[in-house]
């Protein structure tokens, strides 16, 4: 069963460790919302169920016919997130008001947290994302037409929506028909970028209603769209290049190009998290290790890592909206 990192903190005994990873959390929706199912080794090897089984109407002597769900195998590796940090002696010894070691830790866990969510969206999937990163739910929703797929097609994978064989703007039926894709019941998160999420209140208010708003468990306001909360994830940078007849090349996908005319859209996800859906994988945990006295210098270094990766369990546990965009340009 897998846990979130705000779970896990609770049951921590490291004081510094547990501000850490609920700095982490606090960062994104999603990594208040991923669970995190710890795996031995170094890889998993899992089926994901693309179908489910069928059942037969019989006639009182008729024959019962054998139906079983459809499976596909998928692998995915877990990878090193980590990061170290120098805490210099003077600035401990000599401020007696302020915690530093803890101050500079949490900017440390903020990074790390930054880094984190944009490869469980990116990972593995462009050439401007680190080759050694996690496959993310871009990658992992592009496999489930198969294993070998680097494009989100939208012409044979029916949790690739596109809004359009090459780009339009958004409309709340579109966004409708994205939530039908993710099934049984609802997503448990809406993830866009901030412009998307701005055309997404302008249409609420041109339809006569507006997006429902409430708190997390952390204070932060969440907006809510039908029920479902929305997830800002300023990763999505709205400079996506034009699909090619409801197909985008994620491999293309350059996050430094300038957005303009034909590099101007962007993509929303509808997620499920659980150990059935959208989960994190890690051997270990979150760790933290006081590595001890730099030798050149006169600091400790503390080092945050992570052996982790992501998979994606069912297929209707997750669908994204591709060739779509805020404004026509």
């Amino acid at each position: 069963m897998g846990i979130t990192l705000a779970e896990l903190a609770l049951l921590d005994t490291d004081v510094l460790k547990k501000g850490i990873m609920n700095t982490i959390v606090k960062e994104n929706p999603i990594l208040d919302k991923i669970p995190w199912m710890e795996i031995k080794g170094n890889s998993l090897l899992y089926n994901v169920e693309t179908a489910l089984p069928g059942i037969s109407w019989i006639q009182a002597t008729g024959t019962i016919t054998d139906s079983a769900p459809q499976l596909s195998q998928r692998s995915t590796a877990l990878k090193i997130a980590i990061g170290d940090i120098d805490i210099p002696k003077f600035n401990i010894a000599t401020n007696s008001t302020q915690d530093v070691a803890g101050s500079l830790m949490e900017k440390k866990a903020k990074a790390f947290s930054y880094e984190l969510v944009e490869q469980l969206l990116w990972g593995g999937t462009s050439t401007s994302n680190p080759t050694n990163a996690i496959k993310g739910l871009v990658q992992l929703i592009a496999e489930l037409e198969s294993e070998a797929t680097v494009d989100l097609d939208g012409l044979v994978n029916d949790q690739v929506m596109p809004a359009h064989a090459t780009s339009a703007v958004l409309t709340l039926d579109m966004l409708d028909e994205l939530i039908d894709r993710v099934k049984p019941g609802k997503p448990d998160l809406l993830v866009m970028s901030r412009r998307m999420r701005r055309k997404l209140n302008s249409l609420s208010r041109a339809s006569g209603t507006t997006l429902q708003t409430t708190t997390n468990d952390w204070g932060k306001f969440i907006d809510i769209y039908d029920g479902i909360q929305i997830g800002v994830h300023d990763h999505l940078l709205d400079n996506i290049q034009d699909g090619v007849t409801s197909v985008l090349a994620i491999a293309d996908y350059d996050k430094t190009v300038t957005r303009a005319a034909g590099y101007d859209n962007s993509i929303i996800f509808a997620v499920k998290f659980g150990d059935s859906a959208f989960t994190g994988l890690q051997n270990g945990g979150m760790q933290r290790e006081d590595i001890g006295t730099v030798q050149d210098k006169d600091a400790t270094r503390h080092r945050v890592k992570m052996y982790c990766g992501a998979a994606l369990f069912q297929k209707y546990s997750a669908a994204c909206m591709i060739n779509v965009q805020a404004k026509a340009a």
